[in-house]
């Protein structure tokens, strides 16, 4: 019985570390910064340029706000032809990001931080 778990035990821990090797060869040739130089410094135009380059068609969208993302819905919407997924995912959603935006403005005031 104790030589059948030291059998086991080693195998375990030979496959142990060929899964330790395999990932940490896996994860060194992975690219630092992406495709791209700088990414995060790259406005849209300079980022398609790039991806038109690389043969790729695509949007790209800097989505920061409730509005920034209806304008990136109603293009995928106009892209996908299914508008009714506006309606569902952009009309839908304002009424519910209105009242919080209204709940976070009444925590505010009665919070103090808002004259």
């Amino acid at each position: 019985m104790l030589k059948y778990s030291l059998k086991r035990l080693a195998s375990s821990v030979i496959t142990l570390c060929i899964i330790i090797v395999v990932v940490f060869v896996l994860l060194r040739q992975m690219p630092i910064e992406g495709y791209f130089d700088n990414f995060d410094k790259l406005d849209e135009t300079q980022v398609n340029a790039k991806l038109a380059q690389l043969g790729l068609t695509a949007a790209y969208f800097e989505v920061s706000t409730f509005e920034d993302y209806l304008r990136m819905l109603s293009r995928c919407t106009e892209l996908t032809g299914c508008p009714e997924n506006y309606a569902r995912y952009g009309e839908q959603v304002r009424a519910q990001v209105e009242a919080a935006r209204a709940r976070a403005l009444l925590a505010k005031v009665q919070a103090g931080e808002l004259a």
